[in-house]
């Protein structure tokens, strides 16, 4: 609890998104490893089984935009709640399929309410962390997609060798729900979550504030004054293979603040005395 108060929240926030994509791709990937058993079951042949595949795959491609629009309207709280409760009892209604197009059919409603974990993981690291840190927050929520493939085999061998194949999706259901509940009562946004402190409010607050500088554009007035010089001198700068890049400036340069010199000490092979960046007026830059 005081860990939670000084400062760290946001990590037990992204360490319940990793949960919950760890038991995302572990009810998706109880089909694969109970798929002896269903085609023996079914009598499904290859072609069979490749529909059921499918069915999942086309559902779960479609519903990724879909999904992140759901996640915008109703927030990721809500939505991302939702999605669980859907996955969940999707997967476990596929121990009632009786043949391949009914495996089919609840392998659809299990891709369209999958589909939501990645575009929720990704909002959270948004709304949570500050830039610096969304990377690493990515890669940790990003892990449970192996971590999920990883404990799928032996938990659904288990479930099949003491049960029946039934069970072993009834069993990945139900860690879904239980984890869709630990969402529900765990989760707020930084301006609403009662836990968080102020320290760590400020810190994800001044990481949203922190904006890229613009780049500026030449301004019309500066670049009509550039075009309407007369006079020019030219600055050569040899590159790395010996050949010699030409810059052509004009006389009204020099009267706006801006010195070239024809040789510098500052830099190998550079005509500048200071980075350009450093003499070019605000708000202007050389027409290309």
């Amino acid at each position: 609890m005081n860990a939670i108060r000084t400062g760290r929240l946001r990590w037990w926030i992204i360490g319940l998104v990793t949960l919950g994509t760890i038991l995302n791709y572990l009810a998706r990937s109880t089909l694969s490893v109970a798929a002896p058993t269903l085609k023996t079951e079914f009598a499904m042949t290859t072609e069979q089984y490749s529909w059921v595949v499918l069915a999942f795959q086309a559902s779960y491609t479609v519903m990724q935009t879909v999904a992140g629009t759901v996640l915008d309207a109703l927030g990721t709280r809500l939505g991302f709640f939702l999605f669980a409760i859907g996955w969940a009892l999707s997967n476990m209604a596929h121990a009632f399929a009786t043949g391949w197009a009914s495996l089919a059919f609840f392998r659809t409603l299990l891709g369209a309410t999958e589909a939501a974990a990645i575009p929720a993981g990704a909002k959270t690291v948004a709304t949570w962390f500050p830039p610096r840190e969304r990377s690493l927050a990515t890669s940790l929520f990003q892990m449970g997609t192996s971590v999920g493939n990883m404990i799928a085999p032996p938990l659904v061998a288990f479930c099949i060798l003491a049960w029946n194949w039934e069970a072993a999706f009834v069993v990945t259901g139900v860690l879904s729900l239980v984890w869709a509940g630990l969402w529900w009562f765990g989760y707020r946004d930084p301006a609403e979550h009662p836990r968080l402190s102020q320290r760590e409010r400020d810190l994800i607050e001044a990481g949203r504030a922190e904006v890229s500088p613009p780049s500026r554009r030449p301004s019309a007035t500066c670049c009509a004054a550039v075009r309407s010089g007369r006079s020019r001198h030219r600055v050569s700068c040899p590159n790395r293979r010996g050949r010699r890049s030409i810059f052509s400036s004009r006389s009204i340069w020099s009267r706006r603040g801006i010195s070239i010199s024809r040789r510098s000490r500052s830099g190998p092979g550079c005509p500048f005395s200071r980075p350009i960046s450093a003499v070019w007026p605000q708000g202007c830059c050389p027409a290309g």
